[in-house]
């Protein structure tokens, strides 16, 4: 029994021996993005804030044969590892809307009310290019997951047409056109994003990001060079 007794507390001191000659501030986590990695990256945004706020504008006033359209913001981005946590950006973004509709609204002329109806189309596509920095948070150590916060600043363009049987009618004026600030035609854009990524593959990955200034929520698809 000593000789068995004695044998097991040989082994358990060499068991803590070795446990406290362990590194444990060493860690097995690898990153998914190192220095000099790039990635190139596609994505479709929601919602298309200015269809949305012209369909309300459908539901809230006299509008008979109201018609929408548009398309998702959709984006493109390229990013370069300048060291293993941030990197350099450069995206695009590009969304479109518009509708046609008729409208009947009672007017006074000549001493009476008359029911005046009017015929309104237009589109606009609203065009974003811009670079920045992320940082990738990559002390969280999650396996294939890198959570990130971004800036960018760019350039902004807006380009529509216009057309209504009402001569006092602009598009400029109305609620729809203003959809994000009154400040929507000036040439200089901005984003700040937060989101995360998954590699799914060593070099596929899927992209989230949640954002002010283009796209609020976005979706995507990157490949790792």
């Amino acid at each position: 029994m000593k000789t068995i007794i004695f044998t097991l507390s040989v082994l358990s001191l060499l068991s803590l021996q070795t446990v406290l000659a362990q590194d444990w501030d060493e860690s097995t986590y690898v990153s998914p993005l190192k220095k000099g990695d790039a990635l190139l990256t596609v994505n479709v945004g929601y919602p298309n804030w200015g269809k949305y706020l012209l369909t309300r504008e459908f539901n809230d006033f006299d509008v008979t044969n109201g018609v929408t359209r548009g398309f998702a913001p959709l984006g493109i981005s390229g990013e370069f590892m300048i060291s293993k946590d941030v990197s350099l950006t450069l995206s695009g973004f590009v969304n479109r809307y518009g509708g046609t509709w008729r409208s009947t609204k009672e007017v006074y002329v000549l001493d009476q009310f008359v029911n005046e109806t009017h015929d309104y189309e237009f589109d606009l596509t609203r065009y974003r290019v811009l670079v920045g920095m992320q940082y990738n948070i990559s002390d969280l150590e999650i396996d294939n997951f890198l959570f990130h916060v971004g800036a960018a600043v760019g350039a902004n363009e807006i380009r529509f047409s216009e057309s209504s049987s009402n001569p006092n009618w602009r598009l400029r004026d109305q609620n729809y056109f203003a959809i994000e600030n009154e400040d929507m035609e000036l040439p200089i854009a901005f984003r700040l994003n937060v989101g995360f990524r998954y590699f799914f593959k060593n070099n596929l990955v899927f992209n989230f990001d949640a954002a002010l200034g283009g796209p609020s929520l976005s979706l995507g698809l990157g490949y790792k060079f």
